[in-house]
């Protein structure tokens, strides 16, 4: 993956992920949990390596939250 690679050679990388089918992204990078925000704005999740991460809710997961 681009972004791990380019974390791997000393840069700032990021993944936005608008997650369409299901949370394939966060797994990929055993990410867990939820989105988390402040009132700053949205917080992204660092995977291991580095790299920032956020992925948009599901539409599956929106109607469940309802």
């Amino acid at each position: 993956m681009l972004a791990v690679n380019m974390a791997n050679r000393g840069y700032h990388a990021a993944v936005l992920d608008a997650d369409i089918t299901g949370p394939s992204i966060p797994k990929a990078f055993g990410i867990q949990g939820r989105v988390e925000a402040d009132e700053d704005g949205i917080i992204p999740a660092r995977t291991v390596k580095g790299c920032l991460l956020y992925t948009s809710p599901s539409p599956r997961d929106m109607r469940r939250s309802r």
